[in-house]
């Protein structure tokens, strides 16, 4: 793995100093032959590429080599708050797929099995008040559940429907299907499932306690991002991960703020379309040292923390992933940064840093479509500030809510931890 790992650094900083402007007057700048670049160690002479680095840079990024219309399009603004396009070439994509097949393959499942999906998608109306709850991709073997309906009052259909649909398998958000095993949990009920695979958030050993004493079965954690600059996969053993050393290089920052843990850096060896060389992913881990049961040798680290976020509590008492809110922002332009927060039962704001794009059209878009996921009886209303604040480890919170603390506190509300 180390060994081709190198190959592949080689290839990609040799094709990134000569066909990507950016880095052929970085590597001129810092006075470095890209020949000195021999292996992930050597990366170190770099500087960091950060996600302003690479929205002001725009196009400089991209290789001269590719066609902009030929590449793949991924954009982000989960954990910043501000929207980011990345392009990658097919191949860095079908590889990204690759590893979460390899991952996949790992639990035994082989695309051929029934599996329930609790993500992000719009999957029905959001004023639907009956079920169905969900849709079905026949030809994917794919259920299809609405996140936005997970409320106590919804919890039953929501079991109901995966105990006589066959699923052996969940995929999805870890706060949402947390949501669905903590109810499950509650009732003194167990739905059997043979593995639940969760991603796109922080994954805490609460939640993961609850999914595996609700399902009887190991939990696969799985991290990534839109840029797909480092992925790593569970084993099912525990909670963490193996870096996928063929895909990409991480590179671990010590930082005396965050104590023993690390900061971590990617660098893709497969997108040649727009090359990102260790790119600062701003989130933290923890670096494993000691063999993993499995026998696998990978790189491995610890459950990744990338924010604090909270849930936001709807007015009938129900929690709102933080990942459902995270969709209206991604389109808008006028934005430089954004945070939801929430002080109060029946009101959530939206603070925006806008720039000059944004309109008083775009704000009224945002706000209806934020009041449309945390619902009818929450006031949503819009705050222009001229900066949103980091937490004292300089992590962005992109949701903030002092109600959802209250209530995960308390062991006996319903549907919550």
């Amino acid at each position: 793995l180390e060994e081709l790992q190198a190959e592949r650094l080689r290839k990609l900083i040799a094709h990134a100093t000569t066909t990507v402007p950016y880095y052929r007057r970085i590597f001129v700048e810092y006075g470095i032959p890209p020949s000195q670049i021999q292996t992930p160690h050597d990366l170190k002479r770099l500087p960091t590429l950060s996600k302003d680095t690479l929205r002001r840079e725009g196009t400089s990024m991209m290789a001269e080599t590719y066609r902009k219309r030929h590449l793949q399009r991924e954009s982000t603004s989960g954990t910043s708050g501000t929207p980011l396009t990345v392009l990658m070439n097919r191949e860095a994509y079908i590889y990204a797929k690759a590893a979460q097949w390899l991952h996949h393959e790992w639990a035994g499942y082989t695309h051929r099995e029934w599996i329930g999906i609790l993500a992000g998608y719009n999957v029905i109306g959001v004023s639907r008040e009956a079920p169905p709850f969900w849709t079905t991709n026949y030809a994917g073997h794919q259920m299809h559940f609405s996140t936005r309906h997970l409320k106590p009052r919804f919890f039953p259909f929501f079991v109901q429907k995966l105990r006589s649909s066959g699923i052996q398998f969940l995929f999805g958000y870890p706060s949402a299907i947390a949501l669905l095993a903590r109810h499950i949990v509650s009732t003194d009920d167990h739905l059997p499932l043979r593995a639940v695979f969760l991603s796109s958030e922080p994954l805490y050993e609460w939640q993961a306690e609850a999914i595996r004493t609700a399902f009887g079965c190991p939990v696969f954690n799985y991290y990534g991002q839109a840029e797909k600059a480092l992925t790593a996969t569970g084993c099912g053993t525990s909670l963490d991960m193996h870096t996928n050393m063929e895909l990409s290089v991480a590179e671990f920052i010590p930082d005396e703020k965050i104590g023993d843990k690390v900061r971590v850096l990617g660098t893709s060896l497969l997108n040649f379309g727009m090359p990102l060389i260790r790119y600062e992913l701003h989130d933290i881990t923890t670096l494993r040292d000691t063999p993993c049961p499995c026998g696998r040798e990978h790189v491995r680290i610890g459950p990744v923390e990338t924010h604090s976020d909270d849930y936001i509590v709807a007015s009938d008492g129900s929690l709102i992933s933080p990942s459902l809110l995270y969709f209206p922002f991604q389109e808008a332009t006028g934005l430089d940064s954004s945070q939801v927060v929430q002080d109060e039962i029946n009101r959530v704001t939206v603070k925006i840093v806008p720039n000059e794009r944004f309109t008083n059209e775009e704000g009224e878009s945002l706000c209806s479509e934020v009041a449309g996921i945390v619902g009818r009886g929450t006031l949503v209303t819009i705050e222009r500030v001229t900066e949103i604040p980091l937490t004292a480890n300089g992590k962005f919170r992109f949701v903030v809510s002092n109600i959802s603390r209250d209530v995960l506190r308390n062991e006996n509300v319903t549907g919550t931890p």
